[in-house]
């Protein structure tokens, strides 16, 4: 018998990325000081990169991975270079943030 799991996360900017970060067996980014930052100004440098809409997928195979949604975001010019690979990486959106 084949079991396949769905998991639907409706998630808002950051949060994209905080609610994928334990599937992908990722530790979770720490919040604040980066760079010099305080925590409002760290939060506001990860939304921005994600656009309206913006969306990843996530599979489950041996283990969860993610892989190029099905549809483009939509964007505009604040982020338009938006890459759902990105959200692999130890930072967020190529700004620094580990």
């Amino acid at each position: 018998m084949i079991c396949i799991t769905t998991i639907l996360i409706v998630a808002h900017a950051a949060s994209l990325d905080t609610c994928t970060r334990s599937l992908l067996r990722k530790r979770l980014r720490s919040g604040g000081g980066s760079g010099g930052m305080n925590e409002v100004e760290e939060l506001h440098r990860r939304c921005v990169c994600v656009p309206y809409c913006g969306m990843l997928v996530a599979v489950e195979g041996k283990r969860w991975h993610l892989q190029e949604p099905p549809i483009p975001c939509l964007s505009y010019k604040e982020n338009s270079d938006f890459d759902w690979r990105h959200f692999y990486g130890s930072s967020s959106c190529s700004l620094g943030f580990k």
